[in-house]
């Protein structure tokens, strides 16, 4: 049975496909990707993807190339910058328990049925309408519609109402400012905060790491032999010695 799934979601309409894979190969990854997006709806003009190895392997990065796809990565430990798929996770996280079985990808096909067709506050209206026009028919549902549409009406009003679509921007479910010390403007290197599971002797903090370059929501900063681009709200200050001003103390008897 598959245990590992690739989840993907449309920015625009929240659509959302759900692919249960064998393995995590780059090669499996570029192919499900393919049969089951682009076949479907086409060559997305960017894809902004975590930092699997898979991404940033060399076969996905001339994949990417060769069908025109810009792919943007998010910085690492930062799933607010994808908080639309981090939502899609807790749904189905939650949808799976729900029907108590073993055998999830069996109950996978209904579960995004249930996704697609429930209405979202932000769009109000469902993610299928916003892909077909209007909702689609559900199981055992018994309400129908006496009065049907010539394929010609309908399809000019498809296009009547979609060229009427702006992009909905994205809502912010948190809009606290992270605390940032105001020597990160100006240090030159940075201890950076290690965000992933580690053994309790372990130190929190890797570094110093040289800083490369920072814009006011990231750093770009040496780690190794590479440069890695992080959130501003993992790394702090490193002060170096030949930074600390001498001072002298004086004391009287």
């Amino acid at each position: 049975m598959d245990s590992l799934l690739r989840t993907l979601s449309a920015r625009f309409s929240r659509w959302p496909e759900v692919i249960p894979l064998k393995d995590i190969k780059a090669e499996t990854v570029a192919f499900e990707f393919y049969a089951n997006w682009i076949a479907r709806f086409g060559v997305p003009e960017r894809l902004t993807s975590d930092q699997d190895r898979q991404f940033e392997s060399r076969l996905f990065r001339e994949f990417s190339r060769l069908l025109g796809v810009k792919v943007v990565h998010i910085t690492p430990y930062h799933s607010q910058a994808n908080g639309s798929v981090e939502r899609l996770h807790r749904q189905l996280k939650s949808a799976i328990r729900a029907h108590a079985t073993e055998r999830w990808t069996v109950v996978l096909p209904s579960i995004l049925l249930g996704i697609r067709a429930s209405v979202k506050e932000p769009l109000n209206c469902s993610v299928a309408e916003m892909v077909y026009g209007t909702p689609i028919t559900l199981p055992a549902e018994f309400f129908s519609v006496n009065k049907t549409l010539s394929t010609n009406d309908f399809l000019a009003s498809l296009q009547q109402r979609m060229s009427s679509l702006r992009p909905i921007p994205m809502s912010q479910h948190c809009r606290r400012k992270v605390f940032v010390h105001k020597e990160l403007n100006n240090c030159s290197h940075v201890f950076l905060r290690q965000d992933r599971l580690t053994k309790s002797l372990v130190p929190p903090y890797s570094g110093p790491h040289l800083v490369v370059s920072r814009t006011s929501k990231h750093f770009t900063i040496q780690v190794g032999s590479r440069q890695q681009t992080v959130s501003i709200d993992r790394p702090k200050s490193a002060f170096q010695l030949a930074e600390i001003q001498p001072f002298r103390v004086s004391f009287s008897i």
